[in-house]
């Protein structure tokens, strides 16, 4: 025990007051005391001499050992000390700090002479005892008890913590930049420090202190690790297929042992699907084995524990890196599908790699083996097979043994290529049946054959044998047994994807037809068998007459014999008028439909009889008779009939096989001056002095998915510098057969050649008919699409290169053609001035091609790739072209079609030498027109850009009115000097299609004809497959069709507009005919797509089955449950609005059956608002409410609740919250009902008053949003 030494100084005044005592602290271990006032003379002064009490001078002259003393601790109350001075000074020792201590000097008993209390002072405390800690990752809790010895009052405890070693540097052996230390002081036992370095080693001190610090006691102590790391790996990089990375960059943030996981997913189409994960305690990990060459992928590396644990999200380090381009993987699918036996020849086929194929496959290497290999050719990797675009063919002369196929990609050795073998095995092999092989059924006993190349063919086919064998027959004639059955030949003389024939076979007939393929050694093939029904074709010998007879108010038909009778067929006589008699008999309602009766004009069947009883007689219409229970009323002089004779099969299981004969309005007795036999259909091109006006386009719900337009500008109208057509034709499709067509209605009249099929002359002599007059090319176009002379044309044209294209194969050259198999031919494609630094600078895969009588009006071109778009810019400027039509969307199918070769709206852009600024757009459904700047030196031009965008990803768009509105804005933009610069993505298809229809209406506008069958032939001899397709030339005379004759939809957007919708309105019933008139015009192009039937579940969903949709814009359903293949189908399709595609959804009530699927879209597709022109009949049990309660559950997972319900003057409007659980988390999105509630319920109710709807219009247009579609609902 330490302790404290004291002095004290005794004056010889005797008996003295306490003294004042200071304590004067001036070490930590040593004190002062001073006597004062009370000691006059003699003053002393304590004296520091270590731990003692001393006594220094005598107080008296008496001797020391004269006075006595007692020294006690008044704290414990022990007397230390009793006795006499012996000397002084006098010392007292070994005395305990801060304690109560206290002094007496006497003489004897009776004499007391001083006595004093007095307190040591404070001293240095023991050690505290008893340590302990509680520990975590990042906190620790300190506990002890205080120092055995306190040596005066702790005031305070200081504890100091440090790092001493960051673990995880100490595992890399690197230094820390830093240790923190920590210094906290408190006045209890106990402290807590908290947000240590978790996976540290610390060192500490814990001292006591009064007013001085004790001993310190040590301690030491290592943080835990954390659950999950915190550390981020530092400096990713890829190289050679190999990732390597660094250390964390401060190894103190390793919070515990880590490993590297890392996680590599694809970004690039091919492995956008791609991810894998590795684990390694190393700083790299080559990836060669689990990554696809010439790739983009994304890694990510992340710090864990052990090799199961899981790592923190938020912590990692990133990099995106290319592969290298490696070999290719194996082709698939090798396979041989013909040996010619008699060549020695080999054909073989295989399909790419799947993707990824590591690279750009530049050839596959063709090897012919037997103890060793040859390369015997290379395939260009684009040189796809003619007959089957997604298979690569080669064919060898000769192979000995096996022929091995192997890729090889751009830049890489093909060292390790993987190879494909094939063994060769010389034998015959028996054709394949065609896979496809589809009977259609024509008009007078054709049959249309369509059928694919057999798949494999064996050997070198020769030919096709067609049987057709009767099966049975309506006819009422004989029929011989030679007519029964009928052998024919197609001669192959070039390889097609698909073959098509005709078949003249005799009509109301059922045949079994059978086709099978033969070879060049006579093998003949497998058998594939259809049956098809050929139609009715009854025909009148010759034209009905009819003679009118006063006296009796009659008309006398006279009937000619009947052509290819059947039996059980029967004549209906059909009278229209004013008025019936009292006891008329009143056609059915699939008869009235069939003859074009409308509900408010008055007709009868006047007479029913079978088709023997008047051939070849003259019938009396209006004798008053009975004719199989018709009443052949009796007519009124002065009044107008129109008669129609309709023949038709009463039990005939096709109903809609009848032949109807309309004959002219007759008058009984006075004949008047007819006003409306004929009509004029003005053709939409205009020549306005120059300038063009803007335009409204007024337009009418045509059809299902009809594209129009509320708004156009001026040029969007027609305008050439040439006069204006118009026609003057009203065109009626009677069904009359003149005495010249005899000899084709049945085959036996017809010669048979030996080389193919029964031809009749008349489609001989009419395809070569080519220049046709605008007032006859309807009538034209339906002729030519029925008896299949559009088809026959389109196979007479040439496809495949044609011409020399060598400069633009050159090897510097073929990176700039987008397909290897369309190139420019050289002696019409565009040549661009030479760059001074490249010789091959000049080439561009562009064509001029010959307008309407004049050179280079149009350069046909691909869309541009990224390393053309320099090429094709300079270009526009070289050329001097002002207008650039582009055809085509930047992505199709997933598809790169062409580069954007311009700038975003508002922005510039630099093209090599030239700038070009995207100045303004207009946005439409189906296109967008751009006007750009361009800028080349001091130079600047105004292009217009004119980019259609709603063509599909195959084939042609379902209707044309787009198209059409398209071509008119053509038309009316100027061309100036240069030419007109067309392109899609090859620059072929959908570019010959605008470049065809341009000419023709150009040509129909100074010639009033067009020839265009003449004008492909002309394109494609200038630009490799102009018009790709048989469907695309169909397409592009329904185009013309319309441009030409149907009866505009636009109004001229000026002073008179209201004075010419009056106007309109009075000729709102010839509109209607008109569009109903174009109907079938559309039901040929929908023909022209595959629809797929739909299943009997479906069909009942359906509220009126006549509206059954096609495929082609129909709404999907997510299936529900998933196995359920039919819980995708709601009747319901998408409709354009002005600027957006399927801006609208038009459904039907739903049934009670479909109130979930309803209630499915609307929640999938994210709808909010819904327009109900009628509110549902609830008295119809197809009806049910839409919305049946305030709160209610279509299916499980989809909650609706009405928030707000209001009525106006002509709709209601309902406000509702759906929550759809399917989604996670769940979503809410807010729907609004607009029902109007003057439409009366029910299938062809009477309009509601304009203003109604107006009213009902007005208040959608304050809701209406463009990120989701607007359902429009009706009966």
């Amino acid at each position: 025990m330490k302790t404290t030494q004291v002095q004290y100084f005794l004056t010889n005044n005797g008996i003295l007051p306490p003294p004042n005592i200071d304590f004067i602290n001036e070490t930590m271990v040593r004190a002062s005391l001073s006597v004062k006032e009370a000691l006059p003379s003699n003053e002393a002064t304590l004296i520091p001499l270590g731990y003692k009490f001393v006594i220094h001078e005598s107080l008296y002259s008496c001797p020391s050992n004269w006075y006595d003393f007692v020294f006690e601790n008044l704290e414990t109350g022990v007397q230390i000390n009793k006795g006499r001075l012996i000397k002084l000074p006098y010392e007292f020792t070994n005395l305990i700090p801060y304690t109560l201590y206290k002094i007496t000097i006497s003489k004897g008993a009776m004499i007391l002479l001083f006595s004093q209390k007095v307190r040591t002072l404070h001293e240095v405390p023991s050690e505290i005892r008893n340590f302990r800690m509680t520990l975590t990752s990042s906190k620790i809790n300190l506990q002890w008890d205080a120092p055995l010895y306190l040596n005066g009052i702790i005031q305070k405890y200081e504890v100091v913590l440090q790092v001493r070693t960051h673990l995880g540097c100490e595992n890399l052996k690197i230094d820390p930049k830093k240790n923190i230390t920590n210094y906290l002081s408190t006045a209890t036992t106990n402290i807590t420090f908290s947000n240590l370095i978790p996976y540290a080693h610390y060192v500490g001190k814990i001292a006591a202190c009064t007013s001085f610090c004790g001993l310190e006691k040590q301690i030491e102590f290592t943080t835990k690790q954390t659950d999950t790391p915190t550390a981020i790996y530092n400096n990713l990089r890829f190289q050679n297929y190999t990732l390597t990375w660094d250390a964390p960059k401060d190894c103190s943030t390793i919070s515990g042992p880590i490993i590297a996981k890392i996680v590599v997913t694809g970004i690039s189409k091919a492995v956008k699907n791609f991810s894998i994960t590795m684990q390694t305690a190393e700083y790299s990990y080559y990836l060669n084995d689990v990554v696809y060459g010439a790739e983009i992928y994304e890694a990510r590396i992340y710090a864990i524990r052990s090799y199961t644990e899981k790592h923190n999200e938020s912590r990692y380090e990133k990099l995106i890196f290319i592969t290298p381009p490696k070999e290719p993987p194996p082709v698939k699918n090798l396979e041989i599908y013909e040996i010619d036996l008699q060549s020695m020849r080999v054909h073989f086929r295989w399909q790419k790699p799947e993707p990824p194929v590591n690279g750009e496959i530049k050839y596959y290497v063709v090897k012919s083996c037997f103890s060793g290999c040859e390369v015997i050719s290379k395939i260009r990797a684009t040189e796809y097979c003619q007959l089957w675009d997604k298979y690569i063919c080669a064919n060898v002369e000769h192979p000995v043994k096996e022929i091995k196929i192997y890729p090889e990609n751009v830049n890489v050795s093909t060292f390790n290529a993987s190879s494909t073998a094939l063994q060769i095995i010389w034998a015959k092999m028996k054709p394949q049946a065609p896979e496809i092989f589809i009977t259609e059924a024509l008009e007078k006993g054709m049959v249309n054959l369509t059928w694919s190349h057999p798949w494999k063919t064996g050997g070198h086919l020769q030919k096709f044998v067609i049987r057709a064998e009767m099966i049975s027959s309506r006819l009422k004639m004989q029929i011989s047994q030679s007519q029964k059955r009928t052998l024919y030949e197609y001669r192959v003389e070039e390889y097609q994807s698909r073959y098509s024939t005709k078949l003249h076979l005799l009509s109301s007939s059922i045949y079994e037809i059978s086709i099978r393929a033969v070879t060049n050694t006579g093998l003949y093939g497998e058998e594939k068998i259809a049956e098809v029904r050929t139609l009715l074709a009854m025909a009148f010998e010759k034209e009905l007459t009819m003679e009118m007879r006063d006296s009796d108010s009659t008309i006398l038909l006279h009937i000619p014999p009947i052509l290819n009778d059947t039996k059980n067929s029967v004549t209906n006589v059909v009278v229209k008028g004013s008025q019936a008699c009292q006891n008329y008999t009143e056609l059915n309602p699939y008869l009235r439909e069939k003859v074009g009766i409308k509900y408010y004009e008055i007709a009868w069947c006047a007479a029913k009889f079978p088709t023997d009883m008047f051939a070849d007689k003259t019938f009396t219409i209006g004798d008053n008779k009975i004719y199989g229970n018709a009443t052949n009323c009796a007519l009124k002089p002065a009044e107008s009939y129109a008669i129609m004779i309709v023949l038709i099969e009463e039990e005939s299981i096709i109903k809609d096989q009848i032949i109807i004969v309309e004959i002219t309005s007759i008058r009984v007795g006075k004949v008047s001056k007819r006003y409306d036999e004929i009509w004029i259909v003005p053709i939409a091109i205009f020549l306005i002095g120059g300038a063009l006006i803007g335009a409204l386009i007024f337009y009418f719900y045509q059809r299902k998915q009809r594209r129009s337009l509320e708004k156009i500008t001026l040029q969007d109208l027609v305008h050439l510098e040439t006069e204006s057509i118009s026609s003057s034709s009203k065109q009626f499709l009677n069904v009359t057969t003149a005495s010249s067509d005899k000899k084709f209605l049945s085959c036996e009249n017809t010669t048979y050649n030996g080389d193919a099929l029964c031809i009749n002359d008349v489609n001989q002599r009419e395809g070569g008919m080519s220049v046709v007059k605008v007032k006859d090319l309807e009538k034209y176009v339906k002729h030519a699409i029925e008896s299949g002379l559009l088809d026959r044309q389109y196979n007479t044209l040439p496809r495949g290169q044609t011409k020399p294209w060598e400069y633009g194969k050159l090897e510097q050259n073929r990176p700039k053609n987008r397909y290897g198999n369309l190139i420019a031919y050289d002696e019409n494609r565009v040549i661009l001035e030479k760059l001074p630094d490249d010789p091959y600078s000049d080439y561009i895969n562009a064509t001029y091609i010959k307008g309407y009588k004049k050179e280079k009006f149009y350069i046909a071109t691909q869309g541009p790739k990224a390393n053309t778009i320099i090429d094709f810019w300079r270009m526009i400027w070289q050329e001097e072209s002002y207008i650039i039509c582009m055809v085509a969307k930047l992505i199709e199918d997933g598809k790169t079609k062409c580069e954007q070769y311009w700038p975003d709206i508002g922005k510039k852009k630099r093209y090599g030498d030239i700038i070009v600024f995207n100045a303004k757009h207009a946005v439409f459904a189906d296109f967008t027109f751009r006007t750009l700047h361009v800028t080349y030196g001091d130079e600047a031009r105004k292009i217009e850009h004119l980019h259609y965008t709603a063509w599909p990803d195959h084939g042609a768009p379902l209707f044309t009115h787009s198209v059409v509105t398209y071509l008119k804005k053509l038309l009316a933009t100027p061309p100036g000097s240069g030419p007109v610069v067309v392109h899609c993505s090859a620059g072929v298809g959908r570019t010959g299609i605008v470049i065809l229809c341009d000419i023709c209406l150009r040509r129909a506008a100074a010639e009033g004809a067009i020839n265009v069958f003449s004008e492909t032939q002309a394109i494609r001899n200038q630009r490799i497959n102009m018009i790709d397709n048989k469907q695309q030339y169909l397409f592009a005379h329904l185009t013309l069709l319309e441009c030409l004759l149907f009866l505009p939809t636009s109004l001229p957007y000026d002073k008179d507009l209201s004075i010419n919708i009056i106007e309109l309105k009075e000729q709102l019933m010839i509109q209607r005919d008109s569009l109903e008139k174009m109907t079938w015009h559309d039901e040929v192009l929908r023909l022209s797509i595959n629809q797929i039937s739909l299943s009997k579940r479906n069909l009942v969903k359906n509220r009126f089955p006549e509206l059954i949709l096609a495929n082609a814009g129909r709404v999907y359903l997510k299936r529900y449950p998933s196995t359920d293949e039919d819980s995708d189908y709601i009747s319901a399709v998408y409709v354009d609005g002005v600027k957006l595609q399927n801006q609208y959804i038009a459904t039907q009530l739903p049934l009670p059956e479909t109130f979930s699927d309803f209630w499915r879209m609307i929640a999938e597709y994210k709808v909010e608002l819904i327009i109900m022109l009628q509110l549902p009949d609830l008295k119809d049990a197809t009806c049910c409410p839409i919305v049946p309660k305030r709160e209610f559950k279509p299916v499980p997972y989809i909650n609706v609740r009405t928030k707000e319900f209001a009525t106006f003057e002509c709709y209601t409007l309902e406000k509702l919250i759906i929550v759809d659980n399917s989604e996670k988390p769940a979503t809410e999105q807010y729907v609004t009902i607009l029902c109007s509630t003057e439409w009366k319920t029910g299938k062809n109710q009477d309009l509601p008053a304009t203003i109604s709807l107006v009213t009902l219009w007005q208040s959608a247009q304050k809701i209406l949003k463009e990120d989701s579609p607007i359902v429009v609902v009706c009966q």
